[in-house]
């Protein structure tokens, strides 16, 4: 149940930033499948970034390590919390480079 758990911390934020990505731009997928794996794409960023920032501010050098802070549940929702925000932002900032300068990223595409 807690991978389950973990598995959504980790699916849930990339959905946010298609949404806000298929908003701002005020771009539509057609296909179900494209807007999946557009958030799998949003995910494996946000997975990097978030990984980052533990890395360096948090100091968290390895997996264990990682299982460790993940136990302490308010770190767990902190965590959830910041990557929901980050994705948001992320997805607003891809939707105006979209919509800007007229590229459809590859998820969009018809």
């Amino acid at each position: 149940m807690l991978i389950l758990f973990y598995l959504l911390i980790l699916l849930v934020p990339g959905l946010f930033a298609m949404t806000a990505s298929e908003f701002v731009s005020r771009h539509r997928t057609k296909y179900t499948s494209k807007f999946i794996w557009g958030a799998l794409m949003f995910d494996l960023v946000l997975l990097i970034i978030n990984l980052f920032w533990l890395r360096f501010i948090k100091l968290i050098q390895t997996i264990d390590d990682l299982l460790v802070y993940f136990n302490c549940l308010s770190f767990t929702v902190k965590f959830a919390i910041l990557s929901i925000v980050l994705a948001i932002i992320l997805g607003i900032i891809v939707g105006i480079l979209c919509k800007c300068t007229k590229i459809k990223h590859h998820c969009c595409r018809e």
